[in-house]
């Protein structure tokens, strides 16, 4: 058995005797043994030339009691903030003087308005919490504070700036702010980047911003902020242009692209055709080789917001004349879910609209399955090289 290492109460002892003897070594109170032994080197196995404890227990009685060290103990109050005072395990207060050793005492903090207990000092240390053991001649204080700080661990991406009770100019973080005081956070996110988490103290707070803004309108303690910015993906729209003729890729905010430059995720996009002098779109297809031509209007086609890669395919063609007089002879006629034209070129471009001048169709082919469009009057618009002809139809 292991000799004890610590000696922490005396007792005289009489032989033949017993009695349950106080554990004063730790907080509070538990039965306690009384052993009596002796220490031998031993010369055999499994303790080879070790010194070795053998005890047993006996059973005593406390005589004439027993007597502990005592230690010198000091409060002293804090200068501004609020004030203090020492209890023990029995929650009696305990002032300054003499105090039994090993007795565990704790800080009752009674801070002013507007102020909090910020430490307590045990001998000019930092003691972890309020509850501290009494070893040696102690002082022991309090710091109370009206003060509170706030940190900024944001990475890349983006920046936040805090501003106290509505200052027009920010304030830098690590500062020390009056307790109480209203905090406003702006986020600004860099271009490219997109804001995917607002952290307060650890906590997601995103849901709770306001157009990149948050507010705290009393600050109560230290507080710890985190913005994370993540970057957009981006895609790229590329069109290969055969022929007299160019296309313009753009976004709703009139931003022009050069065609497989990268566009951010989400972007809205659009394709506009300008062909030269006597050139018309001739085809217009996707990456796959659908046609996409009846999709144009008044030369624009909406790709809508992106969210992948987009290859297009565009010829420009030439216009062929065309004798105004052919385009007078042109007629149609609906019937059965058909709408049939005649006197059209193969060059002919058909379109047509509804009475709010809607383009519901447009095809360059002859006859025309309608059977989708609902019944009603719609305006047909031929086109032949330079000339137009528009016609009415009835579809019952």
């Amino acid at each position: 058995e292991n000799m004890p290492e610590e000696l922490v109460a005396y007792y005289k002892i009489e032989n033949d005797s017993e009695a349950e003897l106080e554990n004063k070594g730790t907080f509070g109170s538990c039965p306690a043994g009384v052993v009596e032994g002796t220490t031998e080197v031993h010369t055999g196995a499994p303790h080879w030339g070790a010194e070795v404890y053998t005890c047993d227990f006996i059973q005593v009685q406390i005589v004439a009691g027993h007597t502990f060290p005592t230690n010198n103990l000091t409060i002293t109050q804090p200068t501004e903030g609020g004030t203090f005072k020492v209890v023990n395990a029995k929650n009696e207060e305990v002032t300054s003087g003499e105090v039994d050793q090993f007795s565990a005492l704790t800080v009752i903090a009674e801070p002013e308005e507007g102020y909090v207990l910020s430490q307590v000092l045990v001998n000019g240390e930092v003691n972890s919490g309020t509850t501290f053991v009494i070893e040696d001649d102690t002082e022991v204080t309090v710091v109370f504070s009206n003060k509170v700080i706030v940190t900024n661990t944001t990475a890349t991406g983006g920046n936040v700036e805090m501003f106290v009770n509505d200052a027009e100019e920010a304030t830098a973080f690590g500062s020390e702010i009056i307790r109480g005081s209203k905090l406003t956070f702006k986020v600004t996110v860099n271009e490219g980047y997109e804001l995917t988490s607002f952290l307060v103290n650890e906590e997601e707070k995103i849901g709770e911003l306001a157009e990149n803004i948050y507010t705290v309108n009393s600050v109560s303690d230290n507080m710890t902020i985190c913005a994370v910015f993540s970057k957009i993906p981006t895609w790229r729209v590329t069109c290969n242009v055969t022929g007299n003729g160019s296309v313009t890729i753009s976004d709703d905010e009139s931003n022009v692209y050069a065609s497989g430059s990268e566009i951010l995720n989400n972007t809205f996009v659009k394709l506009t055709f300008i062909p030269e002098e006597n050139y018309k779109i001739e085809t217009f297809t996707s990456s796959n080789g659908e046609s996409l031509l009846d999709q144009i209007s008044n030369n624009i086609y909406e790709i809508g917001a992106i969210d992948s890669n987009h290859t297009y395919n565009v010829t420009f063609g030439t216009i062929v004349g065309i004798d105004k007089e052919n385009i007078k002879s042109i007629s149609l006629y609906y019937q059965d879910g058909i709408l049939y034209v005649n006197g059209i070129d193969e060059n002919a471009t058909i379109a047509i609209y509804d009475l709010t001048g809607k383009l519901v169709k447009v095809t360059e082919e002859a006859p025309i399955n309608i059977a989708d469009l609902t019944k009603g009057c719609y305006i047909v618009k031929i086109t032949m090289g330079n000339t137009d002809k528009a016609m009415k139809f009835i579809k019952k």
